[in-house]
């Protein structure tokens, strides 16, 4: 298993030549031909299949881009200062139930780990054998 992204073949291979800009690109055109079919399907003008394109375009891609950036760090700051915690940790996090239902789980911070010691696989590298 390999320590770091890196260190990752997939991962390796998108950071190469920015295989990550024509996967992005890639999925927006298919958001927006697949708004523009079913528009121009449904109104049966151009217009309406170019409305509708870009509508999916910016709602499938845009908005969901950055309201997944705003969960991912909400689940650090937020959690942090308003919540309740199960267990007396030494460190301020706390789970928000709120945080959770957004972030499909990702706010129950000390619901996990009662106390602040690093787990036997993060202490052996990433290995758990």
């Amino acid at each position: 298993m390999p320590a770091t992204s890196s260190e990752n073949p997939y991962y390796f291979r998108l950071e190469r030549n920015l295989l990550w800009l024509w996967v992005n690109v890639a999925q927006m055109g298919v958001f927006y031909l697949v708004g523009f079919l079913a528009g121009w399907l449904s109104t049966g003008s151009v217009m309406g299949g170019v409305q509708f394109g870009l509508s999916v375009l910016v709602w499938g891609v845009f908005v969901r881009t950055v309201a997944v950036w705003h969960i991912t760090w909400s689940v650090n700051s937020v959690t942090h200062m308003w919540g309740y915690r199960n267990y007396d940790t030494d460190e301020n996090s706390k789970n928000n139930w709120i945080v959770g239902l957004v972030s499909n789980g990702e706010a129950g911070t000390t619901i996990i780990m009662p106390t602040s010691v690093a787990p036997p696989m993060a202490i052996a590298g990433g290995n758990s054998t």
